[in-house]
């Protein structure tokens, strides 16, 4: 799995196959392993939402268990506002949950070293804008809470992650969503970033919901889609072997509310091993007859089906158990062994608990300024924003030294990557060695390279950039244009010296293989701008490493709770494998 992956539930603390450090947030956040960080706190137990209108559910008594005959068709609707005559709205909501991430890699000289990493945060969420069949487009998000067990107790970026975000959410099949900040402003970290894109997001789990209505014990498959929104690294045509099934449907309490159980089990192939999934979806509800006929109007409904119910509520919690086995070695002698736990609760909340979150008139645009992420290099060196679309791969993990470059990565299907490569050069080299640092020189050894790889190079223009007015820190860049040419096809190379008013000096690349360079190098100056010596956070700097967390024994895990479990059992995930079994 890469390291920089940002899917869904990234249960990874490592690289596959590298001698591992004591996990710390960096390490989090470098491998994006944060998914959702939810704490369930004390969240309500699913049966919270407002009783319905008179009349609207079948004649049964409210102690009577539903009978197996009835189908269910199972519909998750949403509002932008409150309506007295549209109960099943989901309006405004808080979602509370829990992951921990438990790793036990084997020692050819000794015992398996263990892992363990648990985040958790609340925050609370209204709809921003619906689509034309009522579906969410985006969201508005105000993190509540935030907090990491696991990682190095000293690390200053703990007490900022998450802190006086508030987001407008818009979830993009097949990518990560788009964050764009709504004030008070700030710039989004890397750390927050792959927490918040690698979740799994509420909404989606409507893709779980049996393709037509189903009754108790009735199962359907879920396809690889599906099981995408789930959790991250799926092989790209690998076996997805997941089944789903409508376990129960149970009155939630006193009066017509009802709780229906949805549990997935099954396999799935990652790219870098195999994968065994548990979990378990409670859906809440108020039951309608379908197609019952309406109070007024002239046009006679169609006759009603009495064993039909349209379900129409809201997920309101949500576990799953992920157990990944990695190979360490060709012959699979050693193994590294990931259990995720995913626990998630959703709740209604009411207006004035929500009065903060101020949906704009109009999807707020994209600018750097609210969209752009902020990276703090893990030793502290730099710091730079960069657009979301760009993933930060380090290029060497293994080697953090100051030369060693910072990878940004688009992959634009069916054409080439579009990269950005930054190096910092320590000042004393950059006097010792003039292609860092004077053009002429730098141009030479540029040509030299590219004529190592095979690369026919056409120089386009070069020069010193315009200086900005009043830019802090100040620095001076010079930009070499060329063109890249070997076996037919071209890449645009845009190559800049960037000397720091501190003597330090910074090499960039950007290259790509759109025809519309110009506008990929726009946003690659636009990045130089933002690129500053030392951490952006104060008392984060080279010296100043996190402290090493301990790596606790992995522990069993518990029984999946029914609906009406006790408060302290609602943490215990489903039954997963155990770490010692294997397949």
């Amino acid at each position: 799995m890469m390291s920089a992956s940002r899917g869904r539930c990234g249960w990874t603390i490592g690289n596959r196959g590298e001698r591992r450090s004591p996990v710390t947030l960096g390490t989090i956040a470098s491998l994006a392993i944060l998914g959702l960080a939810m704490q369930i706190g004390r969240a309500q137990e699913p049966g919270t939402t407002p009783s319905p209108t008179p009349g609207s559910a079948p004649s049964q008594p409210p102690t009577a268990a539903p009978p197996l005959s009835l189908r269910y068709r199972f519909v998750e609707n949403y509002g932008l506002t409150t309506d007295p005559a549209r109960p099943d709205q989901l309006v405004a909501y808080q979602v509370g949950a829990r992951q921990t991430v438990r790793e036990e890699t084997e020692n050819p000289r000794g015992a398996p070293d263990r892992r363990e990493i648990t985040t958790r945060t609340v925050y609370t969420e209204r709809p921003g804008q619906l689509g034309r069949r009522g579906e969410i487009v985006a969201t508005v998000r105000r993190y509540d809470g935030f907090r990491i067990l696991g990682a190095g107790p000293t690390d200053p970026r703990l007490p900022v992650l998450l802190k006086g975000l508030t987001l407008w959410y818009h979830p993009r099949p097949g990518e990560a969503p788009e964050l764009i900040v709504l004030p008070p402003e700030r710039p989004i970290r890397e750390d927050e970033f792959s927490a918040i894109a690698g979740e799994v997001y509420f909404p989606n789990l409507a893709a779980l919901f049996p393709p037509r209505s189903a009754r108790i014990g009735d199962t359907w498959k879920v396809g690889a889609a599906a099981a995408r929104l789930l959790m991250s690294g799926l092989a790209s045509g690998g076996v997805v072997d997941l089944e789903a099934n409508l376990s129960a449907v149970e009155r939630a309490g006193q009066g017509n509310e009802l709780v229906a159980t949805i549990d997935l089990s099954g396999s799935v192939d990652f790219e870098d091993g195999n994968g065994e999934v548990r979990a378990r979806l409670w859906f809440t509800f108020h039951p309608t007859q379908a197609n019952e006929p309406p109070a007024t109007g002239r046009i006679a409904a169609a006759k009603p089906d009495p064993e039909l119910v349209e379900a129409q509520g809201f997920s309101s919690k949500f576990v799953m158990s992920l157990r990944h086995e990695i190979p360490l070695d060709e012959n699979r002698r050693l193994l590294q062994t990931q259990v995720g736990e995913l626990h998630m609760e959703r709740r209604r909340v009411s207006d004035a608990d929500a009065s903060t979150l101020i949906v704009p008139d109009h999807a707020p645009p994209p600018i750097p300024a609210n969209s752009w992420i902020l990276y703090d290099d893990p030793e502290g060196r730099f710091h730079f924003q960069h657009p979301q679309e760009l993933l930060v791969k380090p290029i060497d993990p293994a080697n953090p030294t100051l030369r060693n470059p910072i990878g940004l990565v688009h992959f634009v299907p069916n054409q080439s990557a579009d990269v950005v490569l930054i190096t910092g050069i320590p000042r004393d080299e950059a006097v010792r060695n003039r292609i860092y640092s004077d053009p002429a020189a730098h141009l030479k050894a540029m040509r030299q390279e590219w004529d190592r790889r095979g690369y026919d190079m056409i120089l386009g223009q070069q020069g010193w950039l315009p200086e900005e007015d009043g830019a802090q820190p100040r620095r001076r860049v010079y930009r070499i244009e060329a063109a890249l040419k070997a076996e037919g096809s071209r890449l645009y190379l845009d190559d800049y010296i960037v000397m720091m008013g501190g003597g330090e000096v910074f090499s960039v690349q950007a290259r790509t293989g759109r025809d519309d360079h110009v506008a990929f190098r726009a946003q690659a100056e636009t990045l130089i701008r933002t690129l500053g010596s030392g951490s952006s956070i104060p008392g984060l700097a080279r010296e100043s490493r996190p402290a090493p967390a301990p790596a606790p024994r992995s522990r069993p895990a518990g029984p999946v709770p029914g609906p009406s479990a006790p408060r302290d059992d609602l943490m215990k995930p489903p039954p997963i494998p155990r770490l010692n079994d294997r397949p």
